[in-house]
């Protein structure tokens, strides 16, 4: 709207120059000036608001190329193949064995080859001595010695257990 103003202020120059005086002219161009700088000012630009309404129609546009942006798709199909493939290595991985759990009472002392009537000393003293054949890095088995360190744990439990108990009584 204001550019139409201004054109209309030069036309009226020009054109009514001969009629009007130097200082209608001087006046009218400051009029129109002024117009035009308030109509920027207020935001009534005529092109602006066609600069407004592309950008508005640019901006599905926009939202259309992000959503093909070829970064993006790379980006997800190498997530989706990862996770394809940490599928396939959970599928292939052999089930996990159940945690070995205490033996059962008897078979503690058993496996230490003590009486249950032993001290905290002499079930040190055993575990350190059937240790060093049991242990994988002396010939032993990892199945043997988590089976002595179970033996040995159930055993101070069961001393301790039986010392707490005296001591409450």
């Amino acid at each position: 709207m204001a550019h139409i103003v201004v054109v209309a202020m030069i036309y009226i120059i020009f054109v009514a120059n001969a009629d009007l005086g130097t200082g209608a002219s001087l006046i009218l161009l400051i009029i129109g000036a002024g117009t035009f700088l308030a109509g920027v000012v207020l935001g009534y630009d005529v092109g602006r608001e066609e600069g407004r309404k592309e950008s508005r129609k640019e901006a599905p546009r926009q939202q259309q190329q992000r959503r093909h942006d070829p970064y993006e798709d790379m980006l997800r199909r190498a997530e989706e193949q990862l996770r394809r493939q940490q599928e396939e290595l959970r599928r292939r991985a052999p089930p996990r064995q159940p945690k070995p759990r205490a033996a059962p009472v008897a078979a503690h002392w058993k496996t230490l080859g003590l009486k249950p009537t032993a001290t905290e000393h002499d079930i040190n003293i055993a575990f350190r001595t059937k240790a060093q054949k049991a242990h994988p890095d002396h010939g032993g088995t990892n199945a043997k010695m988590v089976a002595l360190n179970l033996a040995r744990a159930a055993a101070l439990k069961e001393i301790r257990t039986r010392a707490s108990a005296k001591a409450r009584v």
